[in-house]
């Protein structure tokens, strides 16, 4: 083989590199970088019956795949992510939030206590396709309060699946 031939096939080689970086990531086993973590800024009151809880302070948002104005993860592969979440409730108060997958619940969480606040964490596994969306939205009207700077979700892709 000439140093020609091979000039030309490198040269192809990198066009097809640079044209088709998700099959070259496959194929060296080059992982894709998708991860998050937010949390709420200030209280939040009065939240909607089911309405996503907005963690709007961006912690990291490696990939952008989360919205902090709309408190919305949308998955940018097909894979296994790991999600968390934990609410602190308002003082002398409750308030029950679930962690849900296209607005189907996967996960609940119980947050209060009597004279004081509390805190309810779940951790959920699940497979997503590309553009499923994941949030933590209040459990269907059982309370209206999260607590400031000590609510937070985050979330991770363990493995893409293609």
């Amino acid at each position: 083989m000439h140093n020609n031939d091979i000039l030309y096939k490198i040269t192809i080689y990198k066009t097809d590199v640079t044209s088709n970086k998700d099959l070259v990531r496959q194929q060296f086993g080059q992982s894709i970088i998708v991860s998050f973590s937010a949390r709420v800024r200030d209280n939040k009151s009065f939240l909607g019956p089911t309405a996503a809880i907005v963690f709007d302070e961006i912690v990291v948002n490696n990939g952008d795949a989360y919205d902090p104005y709309t408190g919305v993860f949308t998955a940018p592969v097909d894979g296994v992510y790991h999600f968390a979440s934990t609410v602190l409730s308002g003082f002398n108060s409750t308030i029950e939030t679930m962690l849900m997958v296209n607005g189907e619940e996967v996960g609940r969480m119980f947050s209060g206590a009597f004279l004081s606040r509390g805190s309810g964490t779940n951790n959920v596994l699940v497979n997503l396709k590309e553009a499923d969306e994941v949030s933590v939205n209040v459990f269907y009207g059982n309370g209206d309060y999260v607590h400031g700077l000590w609510s937070t979700f985050m979330g991770y892709l363990i493995n893409a699946l293609y």
